[in-house]
């Protein structure tokens, strides 16, 4: 079964770059973060290329680099670029694949590979279309699904008031406290 066709979604944050480092807005998914926009330093397309490394992570095992039971701890690591390839998951992945990974999970984004050097990757361009279609995410898709139901997310509701919140989901109920000031600032969602 070819069960490679993957969509990448969400682009309710996307921006145009026009000039380097010129974008401030501090949004995003929790474990897809890239380290300058937690450190709220003006960022660019570099943010695009961290979520492409934990992407290319989660697909390959299941589950995310950095993932933590508090935001605390999780940003912590994710401003250090603080990961691992636990053996148990990694043995059978290629050295090119984590090589791939781990220079687009890099903190500083001026280390971190362009989208130009990305696609010149050896993992890239080693792959024939032939390779794409033997390849099978079923086992990783497996493992997502367990980990996402362990996960906190956050969700944007829309209150009595008409008022957008973020809030954490905690197994599938709301938490009881407003955390905008905790990851975004200014409005998150505009309401038309």
């Amino acid at each position: 079964k070819n069960d490679t066709g993957i969509k990448i979604a969400d682009f309710g944050f996307a921006r145009r770059v026009h000039t380097p480092r010129s974008l401030t807005t501090r949004c995003g998914t929790p474990t897809y973060v890239a380290p300058e926009i937690l450190k709220n330093i003006p960022h660019d397309q570099s943010v695009d290329l961290w979520s492409i490394g934990i992407i290319a992570y989660v697909l390959l095992v299941g589950y995310p680099p950095f993932m933590e039971d508090d935001h605390k701890t999780l940003f912590r690591k994710i401003r250090v670029g603080s990961f691992t390839f636990p053996e148990e998951d990694w043995s059978n992945i290629s050295a090119e694949a984590k090589n791939f990974i781990s220079t687009l999970l890099v903190a500083d984004p001026l280390n971190r590979l362009t989208a130009a050097e990305a696609l010149k990757s050896p993992w890239i361009t080693s792959c024939s279309d032939e390779d794409l279609r033997e390849c099978h995410l079923s086992d990783s898709h497996d493992s997502i699904r367990s980990t996402r139901s362990l996960q906190k997310d956050r969700v944007l509701i829309k209150t009595k008031s008409g008022t957008i919140k973020p809030v954490w989901l905690e197994k599938g109920y709301p938490a009881k406290r407003d955390v905008t000031d905790e990851f975004s600032t200014g409005n998150p969602l505009a309401v038309q």
